[in-house]
């Protein structure tokens, strides 16, 4: 049993939680300390000319994907540390399965080599979600279609049952009319079921983003979103509770990441500041103004542990109805609390992880049974595990007079964080509440 006062926060813990996110987007970033393990530097060639950039093994990723992320460019001065940089943004893509690059003379000047080798352009994967304390399984299948012509577009189609049936599509395209603009489209909708009690949501929305300053440095710029939802929930027995909402959003945030990798960096920063407007056009209890404050840090320490933390603030002013309130607790926000322990339509919310690799990138491949050998091969695949210790908090409140007597929540616990093919990213955790509870997840994807 875990002692109750090891997890009893102070009352300035609230206050922490928003002046602590609303710092961090303050801290001056200085160039970071190249730390990859397999650095090498090219002393012969630091300073020469960059006589050509040679491409390998880029068979269907078209040449301009690789050549707008890197610096190193032909006729300007090598830098090692620019090579290196180059490797981790085309790491990031999330094309390649394998990334090499080299240097070498070339006459007076030099060569620079990125040999890269593709991963599979299509995959179907499972999707399997458990939350122990709600009892909510929820299975389904996604299809997803990377590199679209060659040019990093992407199309994902997911179907998912249990808790909430629903089916939705997304589609991304990195440029859009020039090199310094981003287009989503994304739609979903939850198919009805016999019991219609729970909330269901079908919606349409759209996103971009015109990227400020010196891309292939740093990633910033200005997104605008705009979202249709429609909302509809059956009376409840008793009476109330019933919903049925059409609600249009439209959102401007500016943000800037200088995270590594973004999938899974160990060093960096990410801050965003952003807002939406919402309003309802069917009834008239929606309509508010909310913005938000996120900031995320990352940091290695040797070769084999990494420090991630995540603050994030959301301030809501207008009339919030009870289905656009915040609900706190369990694997997205408060591991080893129930789930909506704490609600509002405000929330401060801080969690740290201490990452530690225990099992290196091991490169896999495999057939597909039936399928012809053309397209049932499939390879490139990495696969590696993490052990994780990790902190939450938060809290949530309505009106500002709450806030002071706002409860703070927190959580901790440890688990694994294994990537595997297809699903990315899946974590297997063990949390516990101020009492010493364990609860089980099961989930993909980052909270940090």
């Amino acid at each position: 049993m875990i002692p109750r006062d090891l997890f009893r926060p102070p009352r300035i813990a609230a206050h922490g939680l928003v002046v602590a996110t609303l710092l961090a987007g303050f801290v001056p970033r200085g160039a970071a300390a190249f730390e990859r393990h397999h650095y090498e530097e090219f002393p012969d060639l630091e300073g020469k000319t960059v006589e050509q950039v040679l491409l390998l093994g880029n068979n269907k990723t078209q040449d301009v994907i690789i050549l707008r992320e890197i610096k190193t460019e032909a006729g300007q001065p090598f830098r090692a540390a620019e090579l290196w940089r180059d490797w981790e943004r085309l790491v990031d893509l999330g094309l390649f399965a394998q990334i090499e690059v080299d240097a070498v003379p070339s006459g007076e000047g030099a060569l620079a080599v990125f040999s890269v080798h593709e991963r599979p352009s299509w995959f179907v994967a499972p999707v399997l979600d458990y939350d122990i304390d709600t009892k909510d399984i929820t299975a389904g299948g996604q299809v997803r279609l990377l590199n679209l012509s060659g040019m990093n577009r992407q199309f994902r189609a997911r179907v998912l049952t249990g808790a909430r049936d629903s089916f939705s599509l997304s589609w991304s395209n990195p440029w859009v009319g020039s090199k310094k603009q981003s287009l989503g489209i994304e739609a979903r909708v939850d198919l009805p079921r016999e019991v219609k009690t729970d909330l269901r949501s079908s919606l349409l929305g759209f996103s971009m983003t015109r990227f400020v300053g010196d891309y292939k440095r740093v990633r910033q710029g200005v997104t605008g979103s705009a979202r249709l939802e429609y909302l509809r929930r059956d009376e409840l027995e008793g009476g109330g509770g019933d919903v049925k909402q059409l609600s249009p959003t439209v959102g401007l945030g500016w943000f800037r990441d200088v995270r590594n990798v973004r999938i899974d960096p160990d060093r960096g920063t990410f801050f965003l500041a952003a807002g939406e407007l919402s309003s309802g056009w069917i009834t008239d209890d929606l309509s508010y103004l909310r913005g938000q404050v996120d900031a995320r840090a990352f940091q290695q320490f040797g070769s084999h542990v990494v420090a991630a933390a995540r603050t994030q603030t959301i301030l809501t002013t207008g009339s919030v109805p009870f289905y656009r309130r915040f609900a706190l607790g369990g694997g997205g926000s408060i591991r080893g609390q129930p789930s909506d322990i704490i609600t509002g339509q405000n929330l401060a919310r801080a969690s740290g992880e201490l990452r530690i690799h225990i099992l290196p990138t091991r490169r896999i491949g495999f057939r597909i049974p039936l399928l012809p050998s053309r397209i049932g091969r499939l390879s490139n695949f990495d696969f590696r595990a993490d052990g994780v210790l990790f902190v939450d908090a938060g809290t949530a409140w309505d009106s500002f007079e709450q806030f002071e007597d706002s409860p703070v929540k927190i959580g901790g616990g440890f688990g694994l964080r294994l990537f595997l093919p297809f699903v990315e990213l899946l974590r297997l955790e063990v949390a516990f509440d101020e009492k010493g509870n364990p609860t089980f997840y099961f989930r993909e994807g980052n909270l940090i």
